[in-house]
């Protein structure tokens, strides 16, 4: 197992069946008709455990038979990829179906945000815009549900002249009088829903792709045949009440969830803060209220000494996760803003020399500054998405929301003191400081966060 660990990293995700721990492999096999709920912090193999659970769950062989069909939900089309090819490892033949989502046998990969952009009918990525709670709160999706029930029975879908969601979001933001008993019923969606402005401008919004996905579903629901009898979701924290209420919506009526994540990670001000209040939104808990959770506190992936210095940003309570591998201790860097991307390069080089045949990460809320640096530098675009290459290993340059769920052999965090907090947490520079397997090195021109002393030698 250890030398599995310290083997460099392909930029996929491999395989680990022969070196899967007991603990590991009693949630691959937990039962399909019971929910599973698994917190985690940063390496403690919450993704290895969910992709062999997919295959084991739609293997053929199993007992007494496999599942029909099976979603397996990442954060983004980034994390779909280095997933992806364990299916395949693992004997589950398939091939991709998209860019953003791939099939294996009964198993479909898909990344959240493609799933629901296809249910609310866009065919554009939407641009990031920071939202409000009510976007992503379970009541609009029942609001939906009742708005789609009212202008079908009244006929208010146009035929032929524009798709159907398009219709139904113009009847909403246009106030419809047919819809006015439900408008008055909830003042706070109606008063939301006058600031809509259009469908064409929702439509260019990230924030509003939930609603048009719940509007999609509500307009028309799948058919029994294509809804999942399991669906597992990794980096499960940052899903959002409205979303998890569409994603109940395309279970089996036995089918169940399994859940992965870390609370700690959360990037969201609108996901829910805590286990409990999922289990409770999607009735995971049995009748006392109780949800079962199954907590992992033993890190593979990331050393001691890197958990020991991002812990820093969690409750002292909630720092119970640790590692069994060691490694050198994380460097941080301090520099000039005139110097910051210069800086950045100079120990990208060095990491990409020591890291050969493997994978190196710069993760930065500015990450277009970043690339803009290393094409100064002379680096040539690589063959990998969003990276760069000079002489050594290849450089990955990414947002903190594309580094979810994924692992790099070096990492580096470029002003930790720009990534936004959450609720007083810090989930997002939380994350990407543990995407390290060996070596981690913080460059900053400002301060740091006060929690994140530097290391003592």
């Amino acid at each position: 197992m250890r030398a599995v660990l310290e083997r460099p990293r392909t930029g996929h995700l491999a395989s680990v069946l022969a070196t899967l721990q007991a603990d590991q492999y009693g949630l691959v096999t937990w039962p399909a008709t019971e929910p599973l709920v698994v917190q985690g912090g940063p390496g403690t193999g919450k993704t290895i455990i969910a992709v062999h659970r997919a295959a084991y769950l739609s293997h053929p062989e199993r007992e007494p038979t496999p599942l029909n069909r099976i979603a397996f939900f990442g954060p983004t089309s980034e994390y779909v990829d280095y997933v992806g090819g364990v299916i395949n490892e693992l004997r589950i033949d398939g091939a991709p179906q998209s860019k953003q989502a791939a099939a294996s046998g009964s198993v479909e990969i898909l990344s959240l945000g493609s799933f629901l952009r296809d249910r609310g009918g866009l065919t554009t990525q939407p641009k990031p815009e920071r939202g409000e709670r009510l976007d992503g709160d379970w009541k609009l999706g029942r609001f939906v549900t009742r708005a789609v029930a009212t202008i079908k029975a009244g006929r208010m879908i146009p035929p032929r002249r524009r798709p159907a969601v398009h219709a139904v979001v113009d009847a909403m933001i246009q106030r419809d009088h047919r819809l006015s008993a439900l408008f008055a019923s909830d003042p706070e969606i109606d008063e939301w829903l006058s600031r809509l402005g259009s469908y064409e401008k929702m439509s260019m919004s990230q924030r509003y792709v939930p609603f048009l996905a719940a509007v999609g579903w509500a307009v028309q629901p799948p058919p029994e045949n294509a809804l999942f009898d399991q669906i597992i979701c990794d980096e499960a924290q940052d899903i959002r009440p409205l979303e998890w209420f569409i994603l109940a919506k395309h279970l089996t009526r036995d089918g169940q969830f399994s859940l992965f994540g870390d609370i700690n990670q959360r990037r969201s001000d609108w996901s829910a803060e805590s286990w409990e209040s999922i289990g409770t939104d999607l009735r995971l808990t049995d009748e006392s209220g109780h949800l079962n959770r199954q907590d992992l506190e033993l890190g593979y992936r990331t050393t001691r000494q890197i958990v020991r210095y991002a812990n820093q940003l969690l409750p002292v309570g909630q720092r119970t996760a640790h590692a069994i591998r060691s490694g050198p201790e994380p460097m941080v860097r301090k520099a000039t803003k005139k110097d910051l991307m210069s800086s950045v390069v100079f120990e990208a080089a060095a990491l990409s020399l020591r890291h050969a045949g493997g994978r190196v990460a710069v993760i930065s809320p500015l990450p277009q500054n970043v690339s803009d640096a290393f094409r100064r530098a002379q680096w040539s675009r690589s063959a990998i998405q969003n990276a760069w290459q000079h002489n050594g290993s290849p450089v990955q340059v990414l947002h903190p929301d594309l580094a979810r769920g994924l692992e790099f052999d070096a990492v580096i965090v470029v002003e930790p003191a720009d990534f936004p907090p959450n609720l007083g947490r810090r989930g997002q520079l939380y994350t990407s400081l543990t995407r390290a397997v060996h070596e981690l090195v913080v460059v900053h021109s400002v301060p740091v966060p006060k929690e994140l002393r530097t290391p003592s030698r």
